[in-house]
């Protein structure tokens, strides 16, 4: 009996602890379970997944912030590979899919297409949202890019 409490004490443990975020993306925040992030997201998709090389992705994020979104608000998503390196910069406010800053609500999506010459395999993504100097969240994770 001692050994299933055991089990379930760890299950619930390593549930309350994960850092992974809802949604088909493999995200998850930088810090200690994302507890320190003003920005808390509470699914994130990536559509293709995998992405196809030559073809756009869309990456969808919804969650709350503890803090209040302000317009300038920036996105920063780096991919590497190696020595491959890409960085895309976003503005989450305003725009066809973005926020309707001032809000403390995350519901946007962001588009981009893969560059052909994109090598396939596993890339890490590092994510960083900042409103002006704050950082609000530090995601990271990966992106599997596949051959047409």
């Amino acid at each position: 009996m001692k050994f299933l409490s055991l089990i379930a004490l760890a299950a619930s443990i390593t549930a309350v602890a994960s850092s992974a975020i809802s949604g088909n993306a493999r995200i998850e925040h930088c810090k200690d379970y994302g507890n320190d992030d003003a920005l808390q997201l509470s699914e994130v998709n990536i559509e293709p997944s995998p992405a196809i090389r030559g073809q756009p992705i869309r990456l969808t994020a919804k969650g709350l912030s503890n803090t209040i979104i302000n317009p300038g608000a920036t996105m920063e998503i780096k991919v590497h590979k190696g020595v491959f390196k890409k960085t895309y910069t976003q503005q989450l406010c305003g725009g066809e899919n973005g926020l309707d800053c001032p809000t403390n609500h995350v519901d946007f999506s962001f588009e981009e297409v893969i560059p052909k010459r994109t090598p396939h395999g596993d890339w890490k993504v590092d994510v960083k949202v900042r409103d002006g100097k704050t950082e609000l969240a530090c995601l990271k994770g990966k992106l599997r890019i596949e051959k047409k």
